[in-house]
């Protein structure tokens, strides 16, 4: 799998134009322009493990 997110020192940070509904939830000044916002925690798709059972 690819790494799409931005490096720490990249131009694309803060670059972009903030839209409502679309780019709400970024870090910083303004929308990054990554597959990503720098820092966010990546997104998971698929099926997820099942959690284990609580102790009690």
């Amino acid at each position: 799998m690819n790494d799409l997110r931005l490096k720490k020192d990249s131009a694309a940070i803060d670059a972009g134009q903030p839209l409502a509904n679309f780019s709400d939830g970024f870090a910083g000044k303004g929308p990054d322009l990554g597959a990503y916002e720098l820092g966010a925690e990546l997104p998971h798709y698929g099926p997820r493990p099942e959690a284990a059972p609580a102790k009690k």
